[in-house]
């Protein structure tokens, strides 16, 4: 006891003692960071969404005052025009409706995927099956109304539709529906497999990280 060193020992009264440091324990780096892939995919689902809102609702608006815009066209142009340009087609509109209704699923699956619920994985994984169903039949509506367009000019070679239609060509109908495939299919598709076969537990989301209760 007489050799043990008081660390006070030679300080004066004003003297201030600092204790050594001391390692850090493993609990101070005992931090997971969540992964980063939700607010990318989140994102580009919102991204989508929008697009298909815009899309579907000049749609609707278009059903709605088409037809009507191009009765009065038909009648300054010598021939007229095929009926399915100047007519409504409820189908199509129904279908243009619940595309625009099915974006908003992918808006609220986008922003459940940033926000890390797992319940998002569910929710995109029922918009792309729908959306892919939605997208093969509007492909076959548009294909249907090509097929009676071409027949109509087929029938009615000297109106002056037709005529314009062949100098016009027919590669904007082949590059529309192209477009449309890829548009339709191609985010769906991802999510099918993003979803279904890659990210499939609710830890790939959130990084084994709960989310606080609301």
């Amino acid at each position: 006891m007489a050799n043990q060193h008081d660390p006070y020992a030679n300080g004066g009264p004003d003297e201030v003692f600092v204790a050594p440091p001391t390692s850090p324990s493993d609990d101070d780096f005992d931090f997971t960071e969540p992964p980063g892939w939700p607010k990318v995919v989140g994102i580009f689902s919102i991204l989508f969404a929008s697009l298909g809102l815009v899309c579907g609702g000049v749609g609707l608006v278009w059903m709605f005052v088409g037809p009507g815009m191009m009765q009065s066209a038909a009648g300054n142009m010598e021939g007229g025009m095929p009926p399915s340009l100047t007519t409504r087609n409820t189908t199509l509109l129904a279908i243009t409706m619940i595309s625009t209704i099915w974006a908003v699923l992918l808006l609220v699956s986008g922003i459940l995927t940033i926000q890390r619920k797992p319940v998002a994985r569910l929710s995109h994984l029922v918009w792309a099956a729908g959306a892919i169903v939605l997208t093969v039949v509007s492909i076959k509506m548009q294909l249907d109304m090509q097929a009676e367009m071409a027949q109509w000019m087929k029938d009615n070679p000297s109106a002056e539709f037709t005529m314009n239609a062949k100098q016009g060509g027919g590669a904007g109908n082949l590059i529309g529906l192209v477009l449309g495939i890829v548009l339709g299919l191609s985010w769906p598709t991802f999510c099918f497999i993003w979803f279904g076969l890659i990210k499939t537990k609710p830890e790939q989301m959130t990084g084994g990280i709960e989310s606080p209760a609301a």
